[in-house]
Parts: C-alpha cells; structure tokens; sequence
C-alpha cells in the first residue's frame, strides 16, 4: 500500500487529556522535532495489537513523510523507515488466538498495507521485553511505540552494557500504546479508518472482531473525525527503567 495519495496531515486531530477532558494540541506536541529520516518502530507482541492500537499514530507519522516528500517533488518513489517488530519463529507468528502458521509474506501484508515495507522492514524478534529491544537496538530505532502491557514479567537475558546505553541516547520519542493511563489523543477522519480496516481485512477472520484490549477507536458519527486512539508518551529512560526493571538504565553506563 502507499497512502500518499489517500491521506493528508489534515486528516488527523490531536488532543491532550487531563483528568478526563481534552484540550486541543497538534502533531508536534505528541511526535517533537519529526524527521522525514525518523527510524519509527511499532512493537507488536501480539500479531495484530500494534495494527488496531497503534495503526492511526503510525499512519500519522507515515503522511508526516509524504508531505515532506511532496514537498521536493510531486514524482517521488520512496517509504518511511517504519518497522513492525513481531513475536515469530519457526512455528510461525503469536496472536492473540496463539500463534499461527504462516509465510513471511502473509504475516507482514496487514503491515503493509500502513506502509510498513518492503518486507525487510517486518522483523521476527524474541518475544521478550528484552529480546525486542534488543531488536529495535539493532535497526536504529528513534521513535517507538510500545503495548503498555508488556512488561518485566516477560523478561529475556539482560541487555549488555552498550546497548542500554545506546538505546538511552537514540530514542527520542517513546509512546505506549493501549495504555491505562492516556495522555493524547488522534482523532481520525473515515479515510485513516478505511486504511486500518484494509490492513485489519488481511488478518485471519479468527482475529476478528478484535478482542477488547485492542480496541482503539470510538465512533462519533456526527463528527469529523469520528474515531479515536489514546496514547501516552514516556521519557525514554523512565520507558527502559519500567520494562526493563534494570537499575542500571538510571546509571551513567560505561563502556
């Protein structure tokens, strides 16, 4: 998919929420300083979680990159460095139904369709907390979203040195998603929707209707921006001291 020619940065609304209101924000209040060259990862220990949480955000960022494109030229052939970050093996990908066999091309086509690609961008990781970061380490990445549920009691082998400390200095901007505690709003127009529910049509019908913790959207039909996703941005080493339970993340690690 490329959703250059579907979407545009008006299409999306930001909101900030306090103590259950919402005051209006923008763009780069919840992404600051977004670069086009961003290395954005969507953490997804579940198969389909970071397509239904976290779809509208990663389409935010996405048509953030086009109208950068646009601006050079209207002719223009080229795709965020996005990446989807996957609990798969050799017995196939984790969902929510358990994990199911497939080929990399089927288990990375919802992906796609957010403009996640080529298929290089579809990455299997360990499912661990530890394993995925080191995964994220290893492509570069400057922008993650994160399930705010997956935590320390899923933890892998300790990361080395090196890579906590690197991990601290590259994350600029952490969201989690499916949080219980939002602070941000997107609030979306049917055109992101119809997007998200391309990519949500690829996954096996066992997978749909989506169980209720991944569900991000509420339908306001008198509204132009009928649907609606909540997130909640966290300082990249309050994020790794929380998922990691590591205490050297507040250290000054030496290497």
């Amino acid at each position: 998919m490329h959703t250059s020619s579907l979407l545009i940065s008006t299409d999306f609304r930001y909101s900030r929420l306090t103590e259950g209101s919402e005051t209006p924000s923008d763009f780069d209040a919840l992404f600051p300083k977004y670069h086009p060259l961003d290395r954005v990862g969507v953490v997804s220990p579940y198969w389909e979680d970071g397509i239904f949480a976290a779809g509208y955000a990663l389409l935010a960022l996405t048509t953030a990159f086009y109208d950068a494109q646009r601006e050079r030229s209207e002719n223009f052939f080229d795709y965020p460095h996005h990446f989807a970050f996957l609990d798969a093996d050799a017995d196939g990908v984790l969902s929510r139904s358990g994990r199911l066999p497939m080929t990399r091309s089927t288990m990375g086509a919802p992906w796609g369709e957010l403009d996640v690609w080529p298929e290089s961008n579809w990455i299997a990781a360990p499912g661990t907390v530890t394993g995925m970061l080191q995964a994220v380490f290893e492509r570069q990445i400057t922008r993650l979203f994160w399930p705010e549920d997956f935590t320390p009691g899923l933890q892998g082998p300790p990361l080395p040195d090196h890579v906590l400390a690197l991990l601290k200095a590259r994350l600029t901007n952490v969201c989690y998603y499916k949080s219980a505690r939002p602070t941000f709003a997107i609030h979306v127009t049917l055109a992101v929707e119809h997007v998200v529910r391309r990519s949500r049509e690829l996954l096996p019908h066992g997978l749909t209707p989506r169980p209720p913790a991944c569900t991000p959207a509420r339908n306001r039909a008198a509204d132009a921006f009928p649907y609606v996703a909540e997130y909640r941005p966290a300082q990249t080493e309050a994020f790794l001291a929380d998922v990691t339970g590591d205490a050297r993340v507040g250290d000054t690690v030496r290497v």
